[in-house]
């Protein structure tokens, strides 16, 4: 086993850990018919990495966080996942489709970001559209307001509640 762990994130793991073992203990003396195990275990293998300054996971993504160039890679993977994840909300694609290099990735971002052209009208689903309702009557003023300044409105709105001095 090779360490892939870091002396911080080895810190933090261990930390971590402990935390959520005293958080369950007490739990568990508390309801001893409701442990929650699953936290135990989880807190339990944190701690277990920690010590051992060595992760499965990260092992399995060929990853570390002992080096500067690992913590950087780390870092880069997570923001393309971001991205790419972004993305497919957006243009409401599949994940599996989606393009990996920066230049993909610009031009995806460019044609989602696009305006339909002039001919085109862009239709809305129906919870977009009681979405934009909603936030439309929201925003919106009361006619009778429209004509009076904002100082106006808001000496009106102070008298709408009594007060009892």
């Amino acid at each position: 086993m090779q360490r892939n762990v870091g002396r911080v994130d080895a810190m933090i793991r261990i930390t971590a850990g402990l935390v959520g073992l005293a958080y369950g203990i007490g739990k568990m003396n508390r309801r001893p018919h409701r442990t929650p195990w699953v936290l135990l275990t989880m807190s339990a293998m944190k701690v277990a990495e920690g010590a051992t300054r060595f992760c499965p996971m990260l092992y399995a993504m060929d990853m570390d966080t002992v080096t500067k160039k690992g913590m950087t890679k780390v870092a880069d993977k997570l923001t393309q996942a971001g991205v790419r994840a972004a993305l497919n909300r957006m243009t409401g694609t599949s994940g599996t489709s989606a393009k990996t290099d920066e230049s993909g990735l610009a031009s995806a971002m460019a044609a989602s970001v696009t305006s339909p052209q002039e001919g085109e009208k862009k239709e809305l689903s129906p919870e977009d559209k009681m979405l934009e309702a909603a936030v439309r009557e929201f925003v919106s003023v009361p006619e009778a307001d429209r004509d009076k300044r904002p100082s106006e409105r808001y000496s009106t709105d102070e008298h709408l509640y009594p007060t009892y001095s």
